[in-house]
C-alpha cells in the first residue's frame, strides 16, 4: 500500500510491502490505520510531513484470529483518536452477538513501540 501527496499527487510513499486495504486517516492526520486481510489484523502507521514524508513501521494493533473472528472493513477512528468501532464476523459458527469494548488500546500500541 502506498500514499501520494493531495492535491498533486507529487512522490510516493509505501506504507505496507505486506499489503493492505480499507484505509482510515486520523483526524490531525499524523496517522494512518488500515487492514490487511491476508493477516486478519489491523495495523497503524505514524505519519510525520514537512519538505518530505516519514513514516513508522506499521504496528498491528490487534489480530480479530486470536478471537475467533474476521475483520470488516466495517471501521473507524473517533475523532479524539483514542477509540476504535471495528465490525467483525465471528468465525466460531454460533449464532451469539454482541459488542466487545477495548479500552486503552492506545497506551498499548505505545507500549508495543518502544519495544
Amino acid at each position: 500500500m502506498w500514499i501520494r501527496r493531495f492535491p498533486d499527487g507529487e512522490g510516493q510513499w509505501r506504507v505496507s510491502s505486506e499489503g493492505g486495504g480499507d484505509p482510515r486517516w486520523s483526524r490531525d492526520g499524523r496517522e494512518l490505520f488500515f487492514r490487511n486481510s491476508a493477516t486478519n489484523t489491523l495495523l497503524v502507521v505514524e505519519i510525520q510531513t514537512g519538505a518530505t514524508i516519514s513514516l513508522s513501521t506499521p504496528q498491528t494493533l490487534f489480530s480479530a484470529d486470536k478471537i475467533g473472528a474476521v475483520l470488516t472493513d466495517g471501521y473507524d477512528v473517533a475523532p479524539d483518536g483514542k477509540s476504535l468501532v471495528v465490525v467483525i464476523n465471528s468465525t466460531a459458527g454460533n449464532d451469539q452477538h454482541g459488542i466487545a469494548m477495548v479500552q486503552n488500546w492506545f497506551a498499548e500500541f505505545r507500549e508495543r513501540q518502544k519495544k
